[in-house]
């Protein structure tokens, strides 16, 4: 996923998380109720958004240790691959080495090459 899209979703979700709470804020603080009410309402609604942000949370968490485990995972996967390349690199130089060393011995000009 690239970041920045992840880092515009984020963002998105962060604003209308909080829009939604200022928006059930104002509601709450403007509708006429009497004042017992009114804070039952706003206990619930802050009880609400408190859910959705743990819920949240979890969820990022979850996402960041499935994106860590990938990470680990692909990086093993290189470093492998990479092992696996030097080690023919390093057969195919002693190849080369060997069948020098069997060659006999002879001068080496242009017209050789």
């Amino acid at each position: 996923m690239n970041t920045e899209t992840a880092g515009q979703r984020s963002g998105l979700l962060s604003g209308m998380i909080i829009g939604a709470a200022l928006g059930a804020v104002a509601s709450l603080l403007f509708a006429p109720k009497k004042g017992a009410e009114l804070r039952k309402e706003l206990a619930d609604t802050c009880l609400t958004f408190r859910d959705h942000a743990v819920q949240l949370a979890s969820t990022v968490k979850d996402k960041a240790e499935n994106m860590a485990q990938s990470a680990y995972e692909h990086s093993r996967e290189l470093v492998d691959e990479a092992r696996e390349a030097g080690q023919q690199i390093a057969e195919t130089a002693e190849k080369i080495k060997d069948e020098t060393l069997e060659r006999p011995n002879r001068e080496f000009t242009t017209e050789s090459l």
